[in-house]
């Protein structure tokens, strides 16, 4: 059991719910960026161990904010270990086809 959390919260479940959102983590960011391009920015700029008025964070346009804070989040969860995709938690194409995931 884990501390604070409901009885039927085991370590694994909340790993497992924290695992989900890390792997999609990159993507999301990437898909909302254009909703706000400063905000995402300014996640870039943490990610990157600097600040928004750091030319290499100002230098880089909206349009392209989403990948360049895909990239860094990415590279975090490398560095934690994290896997990258499905297919690298073992999730077939068959598999995602057949149980309609």
């Amino acid at each position: 059991m884990v501390s604070g959390w409901p009885i039927s919260t085991s370590l694994t479940s909340l790993l497992t719910v924290h695992s989900s959102v890390a792997l999609t983590g990159p993507a999301v960011f990437q898909f909302t960026a254009p909703s706000s391009p400063d905000r995402h920015r300014q996640a870039l700029a943490i990610f990157s161990g600097t600040t928004v008025t750091d030319p290499s964070i100002m230098k880089i346009p909206d349009s392209e904010i989403g990948a360049y804070l895909y990239e860094a989040i990415a590279r975090f969860l490398d560095g934690l270990g994290v896997p990258r995709g499905l297919k690298a938690i073992g999730y077939v194409y068959h598999f995602m086809v057949q149980n309609k995931i």
